[in-house]
């Protein structure tokens, strides 16, 4: 269940997964267990403030969701998703993303931040995604030369557009604004590199370090600069930048 694989193992291997759960008993087994399970939730609440995020979220981009649900398994890489619905005006966005666990080489905040990141980057892809529909033109337009922007490797395919380079660029930047906001200088100087080495190295984002430091640098000038703002002087920046050969 990676980005290797974009079909569906679920349902490709449904009367086997239905077979083991059968014979394996998973129900009993899952009820014996459920300290365990529990164990994870205390955790994952513990390093993921949700309420938290949403409503800096919902103060910068200034709309909202009515409903947030978070699923995350133990079983789950790095193949994290999202999606959003509404009907008869309730709307709600669901993420899909692993368990959260604490790493024993750095503080409480740090591990904070790393694992918050894993969902803030599914929670906020509802937001920045509709506010890139206002900017589609320009981003199509700056983000063409995809080599600029993204090293082919195992993942970058399921980006293959312009508009979903462009936003994960963004909702990864974004994220750093909130940390710049809720944790210490010190805290967030050890992140950051940590952040942006991920990107560019293990994700194939190759400009996501210069991307981050402008946006980094653009909201430490006036941290009270609109999401609109911030969208129309990246674009600036990014225009120039893929204009360099």
């Amino acid at each position: 269940m990676g980005f290797d694989n974009q079909d569906d193992p679920i349902k490709a291997n449904l009367a086997l997964i239905e077979d083991f759960a059968q014979k394996s008993d998973f129900r009993k087994f899952y009820k014996r267990h459920q300290p365990y399970y529990n164990e994870l939730i205390k955790t994952y609440r513990s390093l993921n403030p949700i309420d938290q995020m949403q409503a800096w979220l919902e103060s910068k981009f200034r709309f909202k969701y009515g409903n947030y649900r978070v699923t995350f398994s133990p079983l789950v890489g790095g193949a994290h998703a999202t999606q959003s619905f509404e009907d008869n005006g309730f709307s709600q966005t669901v993420m899909f993303v692993c368990r959260a666990e604490s790493d024993s080489q750095y503080n409480t905040q740090v591990n904070e931040m790393l694992e918050t990141r894993v969902v803030f980057t599914e929670i906020d892809h509802n937001f920045v995604n509709p506010t890139s529909d206002k900017y589609i033109k320009q981003i199509n337009e700056i983000f063409s030369d995809r080599g600029k922007w993204v090293v082919e490797m195992n993942g970058t395919s399921a980006y293959s557009s312009p508009y979903n380079v462009f936003n994960e660029y963004m909702t990864w930047g974004i994220y750093s604004l909130y940390c710049l906001d809720k944790f210490s200088a010190e805290d967030v100087a050890t992140f950051i590199p940590l952040m942006e080495r991920q990107m560019e190295q293990s994700r194939g984002f190759a400009r996501f370090g210069d991307f981050n430091q402008k946006l980094i640098s653009l909201y430490k000038d006036n941290p009270q600069i609109s999401i609109d703002e911030l969208y129309t002087e990246m674009l600036d920046w990014s225009k120039e930048l893929q204009a360099k050969r």
